[in-house]
């Protein structure tokens, strides 16, 4: 049985939906399951959507792999997306509706609006409000160590791979700093993915 903590399901337009803290994370109609974490990748929500599914007979499942989410559906595996539909009568027809949080992220633009942030009379640097990660690059300089151009270029492009597996468009800004021989570095992203973001990369 699922759990009833902090947990509500009502009836709504047609729907049966499952509310999770102030998060709808689940509706079901005759037709569709849409399935929705509000920005929570947590353990919690994750199973209450499986217990739901595992009581209902609503055949998905969803798991974490490589901290990535996944969603299986009759013998269909397919990334994990915010308000993902599941189509009942027809398993082929997973979508992600217009407007949501999933796929259609990619194409949004994202803002790189910026502010100067000053440590001191004449130090500092630009802080970006939907910035997700950060970090500073020098050169190739042998004792640059982790902040080596080479090793921040792959680990940034390493954390853009994984916001791109979970549905979320990214890009890099890269500004000078105070310090001649660093350059700041951000990814950035849709104002609305921000704090998704930061729980993907473990940055909140």
């Amino acid at each position: 049985m699922v759990t009833s903590y902090k947990t509500e399901v009502r009836s709504e337009g047609g729907y049966t939906i499952v509310k999770l803290y102030d998060t709808d994370i689940l509706k079901i109609n005759s037709d569709e399951i849409i399935l929705n974490s509000g920005g929570f990748l947590t353990k919690s929500t994750k199973d209450r959507l499986n217990d739901f599914s595992k009581e209902k007979g609503l055949e998905y499942n969803v798991f974490q792999r490589d901290k990535v989410w996944y969603v299986s559906f009759r013998g269909k595996t397919i990334p994990f997306y915010d308000n993902m539909v599941l189509n009942k009568k027809d398993v082929a027809k997973i979508s992600v509706k217009q407007g949501s949080d999933g796929r259609k992220a990619h194409k949004r633009r994202i803002p790189t609006n910026k502010k100067w942030h000053s440590t001191d009379g004449w130090r500092g640097y630009y802080e970006y409000p939907n910035s997700v990660t950060s970090t500073w690059a020098t050169g190739e300089w042998a004792d640059a160590g982790d902040n080596k151009a080479s090793v921040v270029k792959k680990r940034i492009q390493d954390a853009r791979n994984l916001l791109a597996k979970n549905g979320i468009g990214s890009k890099v800004v890269k500004d000078e700093t105070s310090n001649s021989f660093s350059t700041s570095v951000n990814i950035v992203v849709h104002p609305a993915d921000t704090n998704r973001a930061k729980k993907i990369l473990g940055e909140d």
